[in-house]
């Protein structure tokens, strides 16, 4: 069975979550409409969105930066 892990990404992971998104959308120049702006990210760009409101990193069996996702702080509905 395998093991899921979802944790906050921090600075110090961002080269590694580039590296696999850089990766994941390289095969797809060309394929999905409209282009993905994925291969454009920077660790600049993906810091910038831990700072707006966090990130996660997924691993599978202890396999660190296997998917990087960013997450948006939202208003809190009442």
């Amino acid at each position: 069975m395998s093991r899921i892990a979802i944790t906050h990404a921090t600075p110090d992971e961002l080269s590694d979550a580039l590296s696999v998104i850089h990766a994941s959308f390289a095969t797809l120049g060309g394929k999905i409409d409209p282009p993905s702006a994925a291969l454009e990210e920077t660790t600049e760009s993906l810091l910038r969105r831990i700072d707006r409101g966090g990130a996660v990193l997924v691993a599978r069996d202890a396999m660190r930066g296997n998917c990087w996702r960013g997450v948006r702080r939202t208003k809190a509905r009442g």
